[in-house]
C-alpha cells in the first residue's frame, strides 16, 4: 500500500510540474552575426526565453548584472532562461565582433513585462 501511495505521489508531482510549465510561453531569441533577433521580448513571469545560436561561431548571452548566462553556445545550440519578476531583464552579448570597417558590435536586448504593441 505504501509503495502504491509513493508511486501515486511521484506521478502527481511530475504531472503538476508539467502543468505549471505548460502555462508559460516560449519566446525564441536568435543570435545571428552577433545580433539578437528580436532585441525586445514581450514576456510574463513564468515564460521562457530560448536563446538559439544561428551564427557560425560560438556565442554567449548574459544578463547585464551577470546573474545568468547562456554559457558558450555552439552553432545551432540553445539555452533556456526562465523569466522571473525580480530578475535583470536586460541582456547583452559576451562576445564582441569587429567588422571590416572598424565598427564594433556588442548587441544588447531586453525583456519587458509591458503588453506587446498591437499592429
Amino acid at each position: 500500500m505504501l509503495r502504491k501511495s509513493l508511486v501515486s505521489l511521484t506521478l502527481a508531482g511530475f504531472m503538476s510540474v508539467g502543468a505549471t510549465t505548460a502555462f508559460g510561453e516560449i519566446h525564441v531569441v536568435t543570435i545571428y552575426d552577433n545580433h539578437f533577433m528580436p532585441p525586445l521580448v514581450y514576456a510574463n513571469p513564468g515564460d521562457t526565453i530560448r536563446f538559439l545560436n544561428d551564427d557560425t561561431v560560438a556565442r554567449t548571452a548574459l544578463a547585464k548584472d551577470e546573474s545568468w548566462s547562456t554559457d558558450s553556445l555552439a552553432p545551432s545550440g540553445s539555452f533556456d532562461v526562465q523569466v522571473a519578476s525580480g530578475m535583470d531583464l536586460t541582456f547583452e552579448s559576451a562576445d564582441t565582433t569587429t567588422y571590416e570597417d572598424g565598427e564594433i558590435a556588442n548587441p544588447e536586448g531586453a525583456v519587458t513585462f509591458d503588453p506587446a504593441p498591437v499592429d
